[in-house]
């Protein structure tokens, strides 16, 4: 496969749109996505890393070097990686009137995601 081909690839495995990616690399529209995935766009390191994080997938994967694993994320004695354990414990020391807040937005990310 091209990098073209893994970037779709890994866009369609988790079920994200060329407009939703274009979004989360800061593109103004799908069309530089769809640029990309025809291989009609040249990609920098920092574009090939961004690219990487917002598929779940890693540089190496993008580039063909290797198939397709997510670096392990360190997990506490719980089972937590760091940014879920800072979620809880922000969670537990607010108020109640911000973690309704905290919860509408949760909801509307995942509302964007499933989309």
């Amino acid at each position: 496969m091209t990098i073209g081909e893994r970037i779709k690839f890994k866009r369609e495995e988790l079920n994200i749109s060329q407009d939703e990616l274009a979004r989360r690399l800061g593109y103004k529209s799908r069309s530089s996505i769809n640029k990309i995935e025809l291989g009609l766009q040249n990609l920098n390191q920092s574009k090939i890393k961004a690219i990487a994080d917002a598929l779940q997938t890693t540089p190496s994967f993008i580039m063909g070097w290797t198939e397709d694993k997510k670096e392990p994320t360190p997990e506490n004695e719980d089972g937590l990686t760091e940014n879920q354990q800072y979620l809880i414990d922000a969670i537990r020391n607010m108020s109640p009137e911000n973690a309704k807040k905290l919860r509408v937005i949760v909801e509307q990310v995942i509302d964007e995601r499933d989309r």
